[in-house]
């Protein structure tokens, strides 16, 4: 594999780095912090990271959910087109049947088509469920 794929491969798969939040207190300050004020700020800093990374879990797991949801989506939706494209292909066939069979005969073609009716009632009304 080319040295570019690699790295594009690599580039792909990267995740969100979540880094510790800089504390704003400048040398002087952090003399004049007691030893308990510095691992308070220590703490409430953890604090914010754990939190950090609870809030970017919860947004990757909320991403997953919605690309399930939407791969069933999808699949959901090819079914009910194959389902649609047999029954249309019922009809097409009874429609067929109909003409090849009553050949010239009217009185035949409509009682025929009548039956023919039923049937594409009834495949309406099986696509509807």
């Amino acid at each position: 594999m080319p040295n570019i794929e690699r790295r594009r491969d690599q580039a792909i798969n990267v995740q969100p780095v979540v880094r510790a939040v800089p504390t704003v207190h400048t040398v002087e300050e952090n003399d004049r912090l007691t030893w308990i004020d510095k691992r308070l700020d220590r703490v409430q800093e953890s604090r914010h990271i754990v939190t950090i990374r609870e809030h970017e879990r919860g947004a990757i797991e909320g991403a997953a959910e919605q690309a399930a949801a939407g791969f069933v989506d999808v699949a959901a939706i090819e079914a009910r087109r194959r389902i649609n494209t047999a029954a249309k292909e019922e009809m097409l066939r009874a429609r067929r049947e109909t003409l090849i069979m009553a050949g010239e005969d009217d009185e035949l073609r409509m009682k025929m088509s009548l039956l023919d009716d039923d049937l594409f009632q009834y495949a309406r009304l099986r696509g509807l469920r």
